[in-house]
């Protein structure tokens, strides 16, 4: 296994199908992603037991963090790739609502009547918010993050759905 050097103009995908070792300082611009958050991540890996350079691909050598691309493009995928959807100009409440995945609170407080502020307050107080009504902070994007399957079942539970579908007018 050899050195690689990162190719700028090589896209995500590209650079996942390297069979080199970079330095993960290289990598991080083109992946997106935050050095500190990857080494964290090693390192709860590591506190419980998981060998990081076979199970992700990355190892500390003595002041640098090194990645072996063969093995950290499934971590990559699993754990770090950005999950986040933009929620589509067309939609309306009830598209929103029936989709599946992960969106920015912004975006979903535009087509729901309640404030981003409203539901950060929410998420900060609530114990266990991102499985208890689906909003969170992620620490890494330093965003708040709205799953919007676990956030239309928790409005049906406090039955503000029925509400905000009540006042629609009728098509």
């Amino acid at each position: 296994m050899k050195f690689g050097k990162v190719n700028p103009e090589w896209t995500v995908d590209e650079l996942l199908e390297q069979q080199c070792i970079f330095y993960l300082k290289d990598i991080c611009d083109l992946l997106e992603i935050k050095a500190e958050s990857v080494k964290k991540k090693a390192v709860e890996f590591e506190q419980r037991g998981v060998d990081i350079w076979e199970e992700l691909g990355l190892r500390r050598l003595w002041t640098h963090w090194i990645v072996r691309m063969q093995n950290f493009r499934s971590f990559y995928n699993e754990q770090l790739r950005p999950r986040v959807r933009t929620v589509q100009k067309d939609w309306d409440m009830k598209a929103l609502l029936q989709a599946q995945g992960v969106f920015l609170l912004t975006e979903v407080c535009r087509l729901i009547p309640v404030t981003p502020n409203q539901m950060r307050y929410r998420a900060r107080t609530v114990p266990e918010a991102q499985t208890t009504i689906g909003v969170w902070k992620d620490d890494d994007m330093k965003v708040y993050l709205v799953d919007i399957q676990v956030f239309a079942e928790w409005l049906r539970k406090e039955q503000l759905l029925q509400d905000l579908e009540d006042e629609e007018p009728e098509a």
